[in-house]
């Protein structure tokens, strides 16, 4: 999931100590200048809309009265929510990153505070239980050591008119001693999950609780559309969005790469077409098609089988517009008597070769035959070529009719080894013909069209 991060915190260190890296949150929100007053419940409206926060930051002042002293505010927007800050505190851009952000109080040498924050690029009308579980999951897998039996449950809670899920965790004492307690608050805003984390480290510090909930105070959220019609639309992005996820996870293709090619195709294949017009990289799934296709094929060539490829039955195919010509012998002296079986063809034929044997292919590419594609039967017709039967084409009884004006050859073979012995039969033909096959059996034909319908 695309995160952006919003790095506030606070952790009080005997001395200052190196932050762990943090992706950041950048842009959006208004201009208006925020307070940190004591927590309120009072509920606010806006006009409802679904708009992309923007990766900006920028800052406005504003006057807060602090419990301890009266200081300014600085107001921070980032994604689509603005939070404000005592003025105090320093800003330092961790990642060196526009959208990474910083926060934490310059009291001392030998205290640091921070918050973080993060925004996702997951739309979504409403939270649910397994998005609070996926915040939890990820607060806990990191080095604050959250000890499981110190881990609360999710509450709602209202904080000037912001409606949050809170919930307190406490960690284990890490090896230098400290113990870490996390106050995580996950909400809305203009349709995309948040979450701030509030982190002390309660052995080492003054307790900075009262801080936190003014800063907490000051948050500033856009509004969610929660209509159907919104949900529906953040349905067919979430769609979309797992889609794209499933053909970037392609990477560098190779031919282990196929299992990860066919799940992103059929993803996207059994997609409804306004989910479909929403991704945005249906070209890189193409090309990773056609990469592996080439991976799979052999060129023109002569080959020696169990050495430069393994034995088995082969798909062969002219090149666009070329007649191919292929031949299997049993060695390589090119005499005459070596041959087994060859043949003329211009469409897609099928091959089987044992160890030791060679087979020449001339303009034409090869694959196994179990990464061949299937034979197009949308049009209701196949053109001249070889077929398997129940893999091409069902089993069945067809007409076939020759070209105009010309005469048409069919065959029906026991298997693919090309020889005399193959045939089961075959004709020469004027008019049409009706032919019946079974499952396993090839239908070849040259110069005619077999009508499947």
């Amino acid at each position: 999931m695309k995160k952006r991060i919003l790095t506030i915190a606070m952790l009080a260190a005997l001395a200052v100590g190196s932050v762990a890296s943090l992706t950041a949150c950048g842009g959006g929100g208004d201009n208006s200048s925020s307070a940190a007053p004591e927590t309120s419940a009072v509920e606010t409206s806006a006009e409802t809309t679904v708009l992309p926060s923007s990766p900006e930051t920028s800052t406005t002042e504003s006057s807060v009265s602090s419990k301890t002293q009266n200081e300014k505010y600085i107001s921070h927007k980032f994604g689509s929510i603005e939070v404000s800050v005592p003025e105090s505190w320093s800003f330092y851009n961790l990642e060196l990153e526009t959208d990474t952000l910083y926060f934490y109080p310059s009291l001392s040498e030998s205290s640091t505070i921070y918050v973080r924050g993060e925004e996702t690029s997951k739309l979504m009308v409403r939270i649910t239980d397994d998005d609070l579980k996926d915040i939890q999951k990820e607060i806990s897998s990191e080095s604050y050591k959250i000890d499981s039996k110190n881990i609360g449950k999710w509450k709602k809670e209202k904080v000037n008119g912001v409606e949050f899920n809170h919930l307190s965790v406490k960690g284990k004492p890490t090896e230098t001693g400290d113990v870490h307690e996390l106050d995580i608050y996950a909400f809305l805003s203009n349709n995309h999950l948040y979450h701030l984390v509030f982190i002390q480290m309660k052995n080492r510090t003054e307790d900075f609780s009262d801080d936190f909930k003014k800063i907490l105070n000051t948050i500033k959220v856009s509004p969610s559309d929660t209509s159907k019609a919104a949900e529906k639309e953040i349905k067919k992005r979430s769609d979309a969005d797992k889609i794209i996820a499933a053909i970037n996870s392609i990477g560098t293709v190779t031919k282990k790469s196929e299992s990860a090619i066919k799940k992103a195709r059929k993803a996207y294949n059994s997609a409804s077409k306004e989910v479909q017009a929403l991704v945005t990289n249906l070209d890189v799934l193409e090309d990773a098609e056609y990469e592996l296709e080439q991976l799979k094929n052999y060129p023109a060539g002569m080959y020696k089988v169990g050495k430069d490829i393994p034995a088995g039955e082969y798909a062969v195919t002219p090149e666009y517009g070329a007649s191919g010509y292929l031949e299997v012998t049993s060695d390589s002296t090119g005499s005459f008597d070596s041959i087994i079986s060859n043949e003329n063809y211009n469409g897609r034929v099928y091959i089987t070769v044992n160890d030791g044997q060679y087979l020449t292919i001339n303009r034409s590419s090869m694959c196994e035959a179990k990464d061949a594609k299937k034979a197009d039967t949308s049009s209701g017709t196949l053109s001249e070529g070889m077929y398997k039967v129940g893999v091409d084409f069902p089993a069945g009884e067809y007409k076939i009719k020759p070209d105009t004006g010309g005469s048409g050859y069919y065959e029906i073979d026991s298997d693919s080894y090309g020889t005399f012995n193959s045939i089961i039969s075959n004709e020469n033909f004027k008019e049409e013909r009706y032919v019946t096959v079974y499952d396993g059996q090839y239908l070849k034909f040259n110069r005619a069209t077999l009508l499947l319908k």
